[in-house]
């Protein structure tokens, strides 16, 4: 190996430092112009509805830069939605798929970045609703998933739902708009899951790391969020049922069912203690 590096570094014109400078010099200067763009759509970009005017519904503007930070132009990335991550993830080079039900969207959008040049032969568009898109998706070991399409109930859990299966180990999964309440429950349950890790919080955006599966397999009662939710509830409901059974048997004259349930009551809080 030493042997290898004195040769490259003495029998080359340039030598191996040199090389190694270059290549940062190119990323920083690519990632500069990556962030350029994603900025400049931020500002410019119009491709959304709102009442009679077209605006942009974007992500947290820091969080598309981070991306620009992590993202490799190797990655294989999915998102729910369309908009200023789609250009970025463009920028970016990734093999990308988009899953928006909006022709009019995407049509802006490809008019947006013919505007300013840029290619979109790495994305492909699907254009349909998730929840019936993403059960059809024949593709596994995405790098980069985000979910921020329809956030109306039960569309974000939809998504989730096919996009973690479909998540490599290590892969990114991106919860946008936490202030709603959709979007806060996901976050709040991915949180409490060991399966999943939080990388990043942004103002209305959480990015967390899928650290192994499982999540889809468990019951209600192995997922630390539901347990706590559902904790005083279905104690209130136990107390309940156990009345209403002791007053119907006391209504049917069941008294020998009774006695039955009172003693194997007793016996249990006695092997107990």
């Amino acid at each position: 190996m030493g042997d290898a590096l004195e040769h490259r570094t003495t029998g080359d014109k340039r030598s191996f430092i040199d090389e190694y400078l270059e290549d940062i010099y190119m990323t920083n200067r690519a990632n500069k112009e990556v962030k350029d763009i994603i900025i400049e759509a931020f500002d410019k970009m119009r491709i959304h509805n709102a009442s009679r005017n077209l605006t942009l519904w974007a992500i947290d503007l820091p969080l598309a830069l981070f991306l620009a930070d992590c993202v490799k132009p190797q990655w294989t990335t999915l998102e729910t939605g369309c908009g200023l991550t789609t250009v970025a993830l463009a920028a970016l080079g990734t093999h990308h798929y988009c899953v928006v039900p909006s022709i009019d969207e995407v049509k802006r959008l490809r008019a947006y970045c013919e505007s300013i040049s840029l290619p979109l032969n790495r994305v492909t568009f699907i254009v349909e609703r998730s929840e019936d898109a993403l059960p059809k998706l024949d593709l596994y070991e995405f790098d980069l998933s985000i979910i921020d399409g329809r956030h109306a109930f039960p569309s974000p859990f939809i998504d989730f739902y096919y996009m973690a299966e479909r998540l490599k180990l290590g892969g990114l999964l991106v919860v946008d708009d936490i202030c709603i309440w959709t979007g806060r429950i996901l976050s709040d349950f991915l949180e409490s899951e060991k399966e999943w890790d939080r990388v990043k919080k942004f103002h209305n955006t959480i990015v967390f790391e899928k650290l192994s599966n499982g999540t889809h397999e468990k019951e209600w009662n192995s997922q630390p969020l539901v347990i706590a939710r559902s904790r005083v509830a279905v104690a209130l409901f136990h107390c309940r049922q156990r009345a209403h059974t002791f007053i119907f048997l006391l209504k049917a004259k069941y008294f020998k069912m009774i006695y039955k349930k009172i003693a194997h009551r007793l016996f249990r809080s006695g092997r107990s203690e």
